[in-house]
């Protein structure tokens, strides 16, 4: 009886042991589903904050200030297409002056009017992908710390500052994406990164990316396919 008692607590001990590496190893496979460019994490920080200093972009202080940029068209707004919608940008901290989020700078419009349809295309997608944040400001953003201090980059260090408020950057939303245009849009984005054309960041519900101003440029425009016109038929000489 003695025996067969010790024999049960050492089998539930090594269960236990089984069940516990199992539990680490699902969440280790898990965290390494995300790619190793797309982390996040200081090195990113700093690096999305040097490249606005280098292209010498200019931090949004207000709503006042991002009104005034939009009127003078030094960021452009953002409608609803086929290709993707604003899903409640600008909804966060400030609902009722929503509408005035709903831009960024132009190549950020230019990446999205180039990748989205061909990720649509290709991965055959019916539905629209989800924008869910673009341009903010440096009030925004410190709203954002008070009242969701776990989810937004927060700090006094100058890498802390979020590219956001540069206007350069759009955050898509992945947890409406199947695996398959999940994978093909890390390719595609570790691709842009190595070019040096991005910088992007795989979060836990969306893709966050500061497009470079050599993107447009550097990048190939959609091609659109020609409507060819019927030919017309010859008359048959009599």
């Amino acid at each position: 009886m003695r025996r067969k008692l010790t024999f049960l607590i050492v089998l539930a001990i090594l269960t236990l042991f089984v069940t516990d590496a199992e539990a680490r190893k699902r969440r280790r496979k898990k965290r390494s589903s995300v790619p190793t460019e797309l982390r996040g994490g200081r090195s990113s920080q700093e690096k999305q904050n040097r490249q606005a200093k280098a292209e010498g972009l200019k931090r949004i202080k207000d709503l006042d200030e991002l009104r005034d940029l939009t009127k003078d068209g030094k960021l452009v707004r953002l409608e609803d297409s086929d290709t993707y919608v604003l899903r409640k940008v600008g909804e966060l901290v400030d609902k009722q002056n929503s509408d005035a989020y709903r831009v960024a700078l132009e190549r950020v419009k230019i990446f999205l009017d180039r990748e989205l349809p061909a990720l649509k295309r290709e991965t055959g997608r019916k539905r629209p992908f989800e924008v869910v944040s673009l341009a903010r400001t440096d009030a925004y953003q410190k709203r954002v710390c008070e009242e969701y201090p776990r989810s937004a980059i927060c700090g006094d260090a100058w890498w802390e500052v979020s590219s956001h408020v540069y206007g350069a950057t759009v955050d898509i939303d992945l947890l409406n994406m199947t695996g398959k245009q999940i994978a093909k849009f890390q390719r595609r984005l570790k691709k842009l990164e190595k070019d040096g054309l991005i910088e992007a960041i795989q979060e836990k519900g969306c893709f966050h990316i500061m497009v470079f101003e050599d993107y447009p440029q550097k990048t190939e425009p959609v091609k659109t396919s020609k409507t060819k016109k019927p030919r017309k038929k010859k008359r048959k000489s009599r």
